[in-house]
C-alpha cells in the first residue's frame, strides 16, 4: 500500500472513530464484524451511523411522538439485498443462491435470512416432489405475504441494486408441482406443458390465490400469455403491476446488449 492510501485509509478510519464516538478497540471490532457480514468498513460504518441516528429520533416535526410500532424497523444492508433477491427470484433454494443473487457473502446471506426469518418478512417453504421414480423433499425461500410489516418491509427495497445476472429463462417443460393444486378443476394439471398450455396457465397462476405463483409466472411465463392476462379484467391491479413491471424489465434487457454495442463501436 503506498503512503497516500496509507494517508487516506487512517483518515477514514479516524472519521468512522469519530463519527461512531469509539475508541480504537472499538473500531477494530467494527471492521471485524464489518468482515464477517461481507461489508466493506465504510458501508458498515454507514449502516451503524444511519440506524444509530434514527434510534435517537425520537419526535418528529411539531413534536409529535412516533407511536410504536407505526413502521418497520429498518433493516441493514444485508437484509435489504437479500430481501430484494427473494423478492425478484423466484425459486432461491439454498444460502449459497441467495448469497450470488444478492451479492453478498455466505454468512451475510445466512445472518440475513435469519434475520428476515425472525422480522417475518421470509419464510423456507418445503414440499414434496417426484424425483427419478420416488419421492424427494425440497424447499425455497420465498416472501411472506401475510406479515403484518410486509409493504414497509418491501418498501426498503426500492432503491437496491441486485448485481446483474442472465435474465431467467422461459419455462419450457411439465408445470412445476407446487403450483398442480391451483389448478384443481383440471384433469392432470401433471400434463399441461409450458408453452403450450402458456394461455391458460397464465391467467390460473397470475389471477390465483397465491402471490408466489402470481410472481413466478410474471417471470418465467411467455410475453404473450402475460400480455393476455393484462387484456383481462378481472386481473387485480396489484398483479397487473407486478407484471408490467416485470415485462418492462424484459425490454430492458433486450435493448442493454445493443446499448453495449452501440458504446463498444462509438470512436
Amino acid at each position: 500500500m503506498s503512503g497516500s492510501e496509507s494517508e487516506s485509509t487512517e483518515a477514514r478510519s479516524r472519521t468512522a472513530q469519530l463519527s461512531l464516538r469509539m475508541r480504537t478497540s472499538e473500531l477494530e471490532r467494527v471492521r471485524t464484524a464489518a468482515l464477517v457480514s461481507g461489508e466493506t468498513v465504510a458501508q458498515f460504518v454507514r449502516e451503524a451511523v444511519r440506524e444509530r441516528c434514527l434510534a435517537t429520533q425520537e419526535r418528529v416535526p411539531g413534536n409529535a411522538v412516533i407511536p410504536a410500532g407505526e413502521a418497520a424497523a429498518r433493516l441493514r444492508r444485508a437484509e435489504r439485498l437479500v430481501l430484494a433477491a427473494v423478492a425478484s427470484r423466484h425459486g432461491i433454494r439454498s444460502v449459497a443462491a441467495a448469497a450470488a443473487a444478492a451479492g453478498v457473502s455466505w454468512s451475510a446471506a445466512r445472518g440475513a435470512l435469519d434475520a428476515l426469518v425472525a422480522r417475518d418478512a421470509v419464510r423456507h417453504r418445503r414440499w414434496k416432489q417426484s424425483w427419478r421414480g420416488g419421492v424427494r423433499e425440497v424447499g425455497a425461500w420465498e416472501l411472506n405475504v401475510a406479515s403484518a410489516d410486509f409493504e414497509d418491509l418491501v418498501a426498503q427495497t426500492a432503491q437496491v441494486r441486485l448485481p446483474p445476472q442472465s435474465p431467467p429463462a422461459e419455462h419450457s417443460g411439465p408445470l412445476p408441482p407446487q403450483f398442480w393444486p391451483l389448478f384443481w378443476n383440471h384433469p392432470a394439471p401433471s400434463q399441461l406443458r409450458l408453452p403450450d398450455d402458456a394461455d391458460y396457465v397464465a391467467n390460473r397462476l397470475v389471477n390465483g390465490p397465491s402471490p408466489v405463483a402470481a410472481l413466478w409466472a410474471s417471470v418465467h411465463l411467455p410475453t404473450d400469455a402475460l400480455q393476455g392476462c393484462l387484456r383481462l379484467r378481472s386481473t387485480r391491479a396489484r398483479r397487473r403491476h407486478l407484471i408490467e413491471n416485470q415485462l418492462a424489465a424484459r425490454v430492458r434487457e433486450t435493448l442493454r446488449p445493443a446499448a453495449a454495442s452501440s458504446a463498444a463501436t462509438t470512436p
